[in-house]
């Protein structure tokens, strides 16, 4: 008769958590699930994981062009609207997870979903250093904990 053993061991070893989401439109309506889930998705990596680094990414847009609920291929725009939405999430996004991730980027963007479907960066030069930088922490910060 053979006996073999099979040796138990760390399956996974979470490191890094990342989680990414968009804000597409409504940043008002949106902002609530977005905490929400960032939060637990924070959560859940530092329970596999104490010591991992959590990286939360929010891509918010802030076009002013948004398409017509009523009206195919027509739109409108909302300028105060939109961009004090856009603003008022983002400070409520800041407030409640800072403390909760390693590190929070949010990375305002603008497109819509009208043909040709147009995306830019808001501010490119800035979205690439915020960017660049948090890379570098990260870097940083992954091997302080785990080298």
């Amino acid at each position: 008769m053979l006996v073999f053993a099979v040796c138990e061991g760390l399956v996974a070893d979470a490191r890094v958590g990342c989680e990414v989401k968009i804000i597409a439109k409504d940043p008002l309506s949106q902002v609530d699930r977005v905490i929400s889930d960032l939060a637990n998705f924070a959560g859940r990596v530092r329970r596999v994981n104490s010591q991992s680094v959590s990286v939360a990414m929010v891509g918010m847009n802030l076009s002013r062009a948004i398409p017509s609920a009523t009206k195919v291929n027509e739109t409108y725009e909302d300028k105060e609207l939109r961009g004090h939405e856009a603003l008022a999430a983002t400070r409520k996004i800041e407030e409640q997870l800072r403390e909760v991730y390693d590190e929070l980027l949010i990375l305002p963007f603008e497109a819509t979903n009208i043909p040709p479907l147009p995306f830019a960066w808001a501010t490119t030069p800035r979205v690439e250093l915020e960017y660049g930088s948090a890379l570098t922490r990260i870097g940083e910060r992954y091997q302080a904990r785990f080298r």
